[in-house]
């Protein structure tokens, strides 16, 4: 502590214009490395150095004061904000003249106001209606005018006056409506800061209150104060905030006051007028997309995303303009894989302003929603016996009887309806194993992208409007080894873009079976597989996906017997279901190949231990010379086609 007290004697007497905000934080530091943060010593500098040490005994008190003034924290720490606010404090001549100790008294005035949230999740309409007509407004419907309660002045009057209100309409009392009305009467005043929070972590808008209490007849919200609304651009709360629907006031040091102050500097909305014209413009203020991600990043120095590539960038072109894509190959090209990670890369970019790898633990668990909240990304697989009361609604038992319970799609809806700045995406795999035109209903007319948001339909069983918003995409994967994209349904067709993925050979480069590629022993059994099955051979065609375990090529050859005897096998022996001469041809059974044309069956005694060398020889026994110069031609050339992508991952399997 007295080295510390000896450390700033060297400041005493600087204009605090001078001194640099973080080289005082790193003498305070390297003075007292264990106790520089704790509140106590920086209460006992502040009464040794009033005039270099504010009161504040935490930095985000002091971050929360420094952005409700225009002035953006340097981050470094809790001395170096000192030196801030105390030089914002000698710019102001009503108190710069003032003695240090007055100083404070007065500058109190300055510190943070009130900030005040009210959840909404869910309620899109309540807030949308909440900005056009510039208020904030609460229920229940049933309690009358509060005009007599604003005439009180002690808290539990008010709220005795309220729990009256509720009692005589036939409500309870000592609910949490009644408290968020007794809120209302008595603490939020004007001059307060209004968050409305869609979610514990987005804000939809912030605004000040103008004025006090007004009753309003009809409506879901009739009890209101007026509101003046600053800025209606989404931006995510460095942290949770355990809203509800309620309506609460943050503590001046929670560390949400600092994002919603953040977000009105980053708008130009500053506490002085001509904020944001006369050279406090916010370009040295954080990026909306800093304060998401909570990189620490300005502006000025935040660098772009790096743009998608290759498939990625394709399909993401593709949901630009039709807002839902297929992805259909055959099996084991990764279509599930791609589907997953394309909707993350959407998610991470459009929701967090970060890239996937970006992503903290809090936010991957709220893409998929395992934080409680509504997950960004969903998933579903169509099966035959899928029907539309799993995708849309349907009544379903409920152990008193039947209730009717909402579809994956139709949750999903409600979602992107209640969070409309924010990308939500449903992934449909296997998408033509349904009865798609059953499943989907009134809604293939609903999904295209030309009616998002402007088309309704009246359920049959809810009978309610229902529309599809533009916030919401649909990725689906399809199987082309079990249905032609040409058999799809036609009105699905129209609405839907396709993207084809056909094996990549190339990702198997590094694997060997023998003195043979990987890459080179799969062209020769897909060339195999075109030629014996005609022109259905290419959709039937096996994906590399099969031969990289762990999103590596298979590096030994009894893994890839094993590969092949429990996974291409059948696979094969489905594709030339009761023709032997087909399978005899594709796996080279008269060039001592894998196959016994006399048994008519694989040949397993080549995938016992200890056989290595020969199952290895009978594998290659497909490879023919041509494949070879082939393979040499374009091996170096597909390396750099643009829809090369990343080896896959366990997280794939064979999609």
């Amino acid at each position: 502590m007295l080295d510390t007290v000896e450390a700033l004697r060297a400041f005493h007497g600087q204009a605090v214009e001078d001194i640099d905000p973080s080289a005082f934080q790193a003498v305070v530091e390297s003075a007292a490395p264990r106790w520089h943060s704790s509140a106590w010593l920086h209460k006992y500098l502040h009464l040794n150095f009033p005039d270099l040490v504010t009161w504040n005994a935490t930095q985000a008190w002091s971050e929360a004061e420094l952005y409700s003034v225009g002035v953006v924290p340097t981050g470094a720490g809790l001395y170096a904000q000192d030196v801030q606010i105390i030089r914002f404090w000698n710019s102001l001549s009503a108190l710069g003249e003032l003695p240090v100790q007055m100083r404070y008294r007065v500058g109190k005035g300055l510190a943070p106001r009130d900030h005040w949230c009210l959840g909404l999740a869910g309620e899109v309409s309540a807030w949308k209606e909440m900005l056009a007509h510039e208020y904030l407004a609460l229920g229940p419907t049933k309690v009358g005018s509060l005009a007599e309660a604003i005439t009180l002045t002690k808290k539990r009057d008010i709220r005795t006056a309220v729990e009256t209100a509720f009692t005589d309409a036939g409500l309870r009392p000592e609910s949490q409506e009644a408290h968020n009305l007794t809120e209302l009467v008595y603490r939020l005043k004007e001059g307060s800061l209004v968050a409305l929070f869609s979610d514990a972590s987005t804000v939809e808008a912030v605004g000040e209150v103008t004025g006090g209490y007004r009753f309003a007849r009809g409506g879901d919200r009739p009890h209101r104060v007026p509101v003046r609304w600053y800025h209606n651009r989404s931006f995510e709360t460095s942290v949770h905030v355990d809203v509800g629907r309620n309506l609460m006031i943050l503590e001046p040091t929670h560390a949400a006051v600092a994002d919603v102050e953040a977000s009105l500097l980053i708008n130009g909305i500053g506490p002085w007028p001509g904020f944001g014209t006369s050279g406090q413009d916010g370009s040295n203020l954080p990026s909306r997309h800093s304060l998401a991600v909570g990189s620490g990043t300005t502006g000025s120095d935040a660098e772009p995303f790096a743009p998608l590539e290759g498939i990625a960038r394709h399909v993401v072109d593709m949901l630009e303009r039709k807002r839902q894509v297929i992805l259909y190959g055959p099996p084991g090209t990764g279509k599930t894989y791609h589907a997953e990670r394309i909707a993350l890369e959407i998610v991470a970019r459009e929701n967090f302003y970060c890239l996937p790898s970006q992503l903290s633990d809090r936010q991957r668990d709220a893409v998929y929603g395992r934080d409680g909240a509504d997950r960004f990304i969903a998933t579903c697989t169509f099966h035959p016996v899928y029907s539309y009361e799993d995708f849309i609604e349907g009544y379903r038992p409920d152990g008193e009887g039947f209730a009717l319970d909402d579809g994956i799609f139709k949750q999903m809806v409600t979602k992107a309806q209640a969070q409309p700045r924010k990308r939500f995406v449903l992934i449909i795999d296997e998408i033509n194993r349904g009865n798609i035109p059953k499943i989907f209903g009134e809604l293939i007319t609903l999904i295209e992208a030309s009616k998002r948001g402007t088309t309704s339909s009246m359920l049959p069983l809810s009978k309610k409007p229902f529309s599809v918003p533009d916030n919401l995409l649909v990725i689906g994967t399809m199987n082309t080894a079990d249905r032609s994209i040409l058999l799809l349904d036609t009105a699905l067709r129209r609405r839907f873009g396709f993207k084809e993925l056909l094996p990549e050979p190339h990702l198997l480069r590094t694997g060997f079976i023998a003195d043979t590629t990987l890459s080179t022993w799969l062209r020769a059994l897909n060339r195999r597989i075109v030629e014996q099955l005609g022109r259905d051979g290419r959709n039937l065609q096996v994906g590399h996906a099969y031969l990289m375990p762990g999103g590596k090529p298979a590096a030994t050859i009894s893994r890839i017997g094993e590969i092949v005897r429990d996974e291409l096998w059948p696979l094969l022996q489905e594709y030339c279901y009761e023709d032997p001469n087909k399978l005899a041809n594709i796996l080279a059974a008269d060039k001592g190949g894998i196959y016994d044309r006399q048994s008519a069956n694989l040949r397993f005694d080549l995938f016992d231990a200890g056989r290595e060398d020969a199952l290895a020889q009978a594998l290659i026994a497909i490879v023919t010379p041509d494949d070879k110069k082939q393979d040499a031609i374009l091996g170096e050339d597909v390396q750099d086609d643009e829809d090369a992508e990343e080896p896959l991952t366990d997280e794939s399997g064979t999609a």
